[in-house]
């Protein structure tokens, strides 16, 4: 009788853990559609109304970050663009081959002085970055253009003039930033990195892109205490963008 009872009990308890499972599951990308929803609805004067005029920075913790990376189906990663009460934030997403999600990564808005007196330094710094990797060249972005960049957009956040246009293609508003997994990669090679920070701009095209760059555990850019002007595997600090938006270019959903 009592193994009967406890053959019962390991029933139930596994069934109940199995209802928790999707349970949680089924709140997590419940919360992750309304957070893309937002963005995608929002009325672009109030969402980014709420900043503040410093230079905002979305940051990606290390941990989190190697927990999917040493997922073997990882082939890209997605900034995913949506609201968080109201005001514009960042999530990574991790996908396969396929574009299924293998997780998602809520960032740490910093919106510090220190961030913005860092990208001010962009604009003098004369470093260029070069790689061996052709992958790695395809998303190098020198400082004073990453500057360029990160300026525009936080004119235009201050502006409000033509916004939607900016972060649009053909009236429909960007959802996501996608990468490939070896450029992240790349980037947390850096004995410095803690963090991977991801800044909004505007690029060449007049269209809002990411630029990305590893932080330390002081939340500085990694490249500014690195002495070399060329990045090998032993020193990969440097700044990419040339992210994929989608839209225009979408991969499986």
């Amino acid at each position: 009788m009592k193994k009967k009872f406890f053959t019962f009990l390991g029933l139930v308890t596994l069934i109940s853990c199995q209802n928790e499972e999707i349970k949680t599951k089924s709140t997590d990308e419940s919360g992750f559609t309304a957070f893309k929803k937002e963005w995608i609805n929002s009325k672009l004067e109030s969402s980014l109304s709420k900043n503040d005029g410093n230079t905002i920075c979305y940051l990606f913790p290390k941990n989190d970050l190697t927990h999917l990376q040493e997922n073997v189906q990882l082939r890209q990663f997605r900034f995913v663009l949506g609201l968080t009460d109201g005001k514009l934030d960042l999530k990574t997403e991790g996908v396969d081959t396929n574009g299924k999600s293998l997780g998602i990564i809520n960032s740490v808005i910093n919106t510090d002085q220190k961030i913005s007196h860092q990208v001010n330094e962009l604009s003098l710094s004369k470093r260029k970055f070069n790689s061996d990797n052709e992958l790695m060249r395809k998303h190098l972005l020198i400082p004073n253009l990453a500057f360029d960049y990160i300026n525009k957009w936080n004119k235009k956040l201050i502006e409000k003039k033509d916004i939607n246009t900016i972060v649009s293609y053909d009236g429909v508003r960007i959802n996501h930033f996608s990468i490939e997994k070896e450029v992240i990669d790349e980037i947390s090679k850096s004995s410095k990195f803690e963090y991977l920070g991801i800044l909004l701009g505007i690029n060449s095209e007049g269209k809002l892109t990411t630029v990305m760059l590893g932080l330390d555990k002081e939340k500085n850019f990694v490249f500014f205490s690195s002495s070399t002007s060329k990045y090998t595997n032993d020193d990969p600090e440097a700044i990419y963008d040339f992210s994929k938006p989608c839209p225009n270019t979408c991969d499986p959903q």
